[in-house]
């Protein structure tokens, strides 16, 4: 007997088999469908073209660290998808300090015994950390604001493994002199990226803002660039160690940097700023930095007129649900290991909340993560206290979306690159964007309390970021576009 036709041998119309298939068909089973002949032949769609086009600048202004681009949409698009921007950078060139903490580095030829070496280094992301935040603009109003951790998150999440893996490795790759390097990475504004990549047509689906119901109103994209300091100072480092072990020193400023220390022989000492030695770790020379290309790619689709001229006939508008994001950034931390953050403000229909932040290191010069973490909705538990290891990538695949770590290989040793205490997701449904998301604004107190692994250092470039992802609904009508509910 073919394996094929077991499952027809041991038909009898009963248990799990006989709830799931039949092999009769009757004029009263119209929930009975075909495999070989289903939705995907027989659904029609309306007619509609897409392309990706680039999207110009406008006001010219000189690229530079500390600037501004505006990018606005060509009002000809009928619906705008999915937004890529493209970074061209070189990072400043900063000459290392000839002491540090009062110790001289052995920074020339080859390194003497019992002795450290200091140098500078990109921080995972680096590249992305450029962009500062990046604010949604319709008419004259700012829908949604991006910041920087937003989409490093998002992108975590929401990007498959292979595209995940390209944009870090492009965007960890820059040098901090003249070495120049472009990355791409995906503005989460607008539109839901979630789906099957290789669903058949009936379950494909196109998503963005339709401009085409509100065609009177502009659509700008504003991008704003770091700001890079004149020096860099560190905060208080212990090295200890043996030879060749490395040590990662926390700047105050907020840069995509960061300073090691190598040891040779054997050294154990605590580097603290004082008044002789100063806080400098390294100084800027030169060669300032630059970015030399910022350029906006979209999906643009046109519709067929049919649709066009429906949706901006309809007599009570359109609503329409669009992805949006908000944030909470606490740079205040604290020297508790129990931090509580208040989300008073988010007024999403929320579908999840995604940790990350940095909040410096242990005493082993490990990276302080977090160890639980509870939501509070009007003083009530949501899920009582989740374990981090959890919500870093658990969660993740619960809710549908992914848990991307940036991962790299040198020789055998496999090393996983987290930004600061990492990256963890706090599930609000069942599954991303779905039915079971929490209607946010209806709440009058949101708290969320972190406890982290060890106490955090307090100051200098630490902080925890919150961003809330969900939905809210646009109402489209008379030819212009209105945030209508969340």
């Amino acid at each position: 007997m073919s394996g094929a036709v077991a499952a027809h041998a041991a038909y009898n119309g009963s248990g799990t088999q006989g709830l799931a298939v039949t092999n009769k068909i009757h004029e009263d089973d119209g929930d009975v469908m075909s495999v070989f002949w289903n939705k995907n032949d027989t659904t029609r769609q309306l007619l509609f073209g897409s392309s990706v086009v680039e999207i110009p600048s406008s006001g010219a202004s000189t690229l530079s660290y500390g600037s501004s681009r505006i990018f606005t949409i060509n009002n000809d698009i009928d619906c705008v998808g999915d937004m890529y921007l493209q970074l061209t950078a070189k990072f400043p060139t900063y000459t290392l300090a000839t002491t540090f903490g009062g110790v001289t580095p052995d920074n020339t030829g080859d390194q003497g015994n019992n002795t450290i070496r200091t140098a500078l280094r990109v921080k995972p992301f680096a590249l992305q950390s450029v962009v500062e935040r990046v604010e949604i603009q319709v008419g004259t109003q700012i829908w949604q604001t991006l910041e920087s951790q937003d989409i490093r998150v998002v992108n975590s999440t929401e990007l498959p493994a292979d595209g995940f893996s390209e944009m870090s490795m492009l965007s960890s790759k820059t040098g901090t002199g003249n070495t120049s390097t472009s990355a791409w990475l995906v503005i989460p504004s607008l539109t839901k990226t979630l789906g099957p990549r290789f669903g058949k047509f009936a379950n494909q689906t196109e998503d963005g803002y339709p401009m085409a119901a509100a065609p009177h109103q502009s659509v700008k994209v504003k991008v704003y660039f770091k700001e890079f300091p004149s020096s860099l100072s560190y905060l208080s480092t212990t090295v200890t160690g043996g030879d060749g072990d490395v040590t990662v020193v926390q700047f105050a400023e907020d840069v995509p940097l960061e300073g090691v220390i190598t040891v040779k022989g054997s050294i154990a000492a605590t580097f603290a700023p004082a008044a002789t030695a100063g806080l400098t770790f390294a100084t800027a020379v030169s060669a300032a930095g630059s970015i030399t290309a910022c350029n906006l790619y979209a999906k643009q689709m046109v519709m067929c007129n049919e649709e066009r001229e429906q949706m901006k006939a309809m007599p009570a508008g359109l609503p329409k649900r669009l992805k949006m994001t908000q944030n909470a950034h606490v740079t205040d931390i604290g020297t508790s290991i129990i931090k509580t953050i208040d989300l008073d403000h988010f007024s999403l229909y929320g579908s999840h909340l995604i940790i990350s932040g940095n909040a410096g290191t242990d005493t082993d010069g490990n990276p302080i993560r977090i160890k639980t973490a509870e939501l509070k909705l009007n003083s009530s538990s949501f899920s009582g206290q989740l374990p981090g290891i959890l919500l870093d990538s658990c969660t993740s695949d619960s809710l549908g979306i992914y848990a991307n770590k940036f991962i790299h290989a040198d020789g055998s040793n496999f090393t996983v690159d987290e930004y600061g205490v990492g990256t963890y997701v706090f599930p609000l449904s069942a599954s991303a964007f779905s039915g079971s998301a929490v209607p946010l604004n209806r709440f009058d107190s949101i708290r969320l309390t972190l406890t982290f692994t060890s106490t955090p250092q307090n100051g200098g470039s630490t902080f925890i970021s919150v961003t809330c992802v969900g939905e809210t609904t646009a109402l489209f009508k008379g030819g212009a576009a209105s945030l209508a509910m969340y």
